[in-house]
């Protein structure tokens, strides 16, 4: 019987207006998919591209990192994009660094999933990752799934400010890493939370539904890895 289940979680956050952003992970297992969720919130430029790309995710440990999706809002430019590796062994203390096209103030959440088909990583249903993006006190993300056995996962970029707060994990998930607004010597500031759960059935439009406390910029993304 497959037994899917988290594996270890890091966060980092750097509001220096740099291009990098590191989180240090450690899992119990061989075998896991490590997922990276990168936030961003960037307040140029003021016109062109409301993307400030995420060119690559590097690691100490030698793994390959791929883009799985990205989703981004013009207002304030809240980002999140999702990417993922393979980790054939256990990861001790590996650092794991978000490289981003331009400055911004970033943040990263990083955990490992044990117990995912490794060939196969990600349901099948064309739907997925599941994005959505707004500007207001919450965001609903739907997902749908083709397979029974997934490990559902979440993340949500948000542009709050200092004291704000991320309110509301989304229904029947369990929150990995809610990191509350990280602040520049600007007051500009990003939040994130990352959430999952395991499912044993197929889902159809299955609502993801984040709240904060204040009306800000939010971007979010759902998606579902395969047992």
């Amino acid at each position: 019987m497959i037994v899917l289940s988290l594996d270890g979680s890091a966060s980092g956050s750097q509001v220096t207006d740099t291009n990098t952003v590191s989180a240090t992970l450690s899992t119990t297992n061989a075998g896991d998919v490590i997922v990276a969720f990168v936030y961003q919130t960037y307040y140029y430029p003021t016109t062109g591209s409301v993307t400030n790309t995420v060119t690559s995710i590097t690691d100490t440990a030698g793994l390959t990192f791929s883009e799985r999706g990205s989703v981004a809002i013009s207002t304030k430019h809240a980002q999140v994009d999702e990417w993922y590796a393979v980790s054939p062994g256990q990861l001790s203390s590996d650092v794991v660094t978000a490289h981003v096209a331009g400055p911004s103030d970033e943040l990263i959440q990083v955990f490992g999933i044990n117990g995912v088909n490794t060939a196969s990583p990600y349901d099948p249903n064309s739907g997925l990752p599941a994005t959505n993006s707004i500007s207001s006190t919450g965001v609903d993300v739907f997902e749908s799934t083709s397979d029974a056995a997934d490990f559902l996962i979440g993340g949500l970029a948000a542009d709050l400010n200092s004291g704000q707060t991320i309110s509301g994990t989304p229904a029947g998930f369990t929150n990995i890493i809610n990191t509350g607004p990280q602040c520049d010597s600007g007051a500009n500031c990003i939040a994130g939370e990352s959430a999952y759960e395991v499912v044993s059935a197929t889902q159809a439009n299955l609502l993801l539904a984040w709240t904060v406390s204040v009306s800000h910029s939010m971007a979010a993304i759902g998606d579902a890895s395969d047992g």
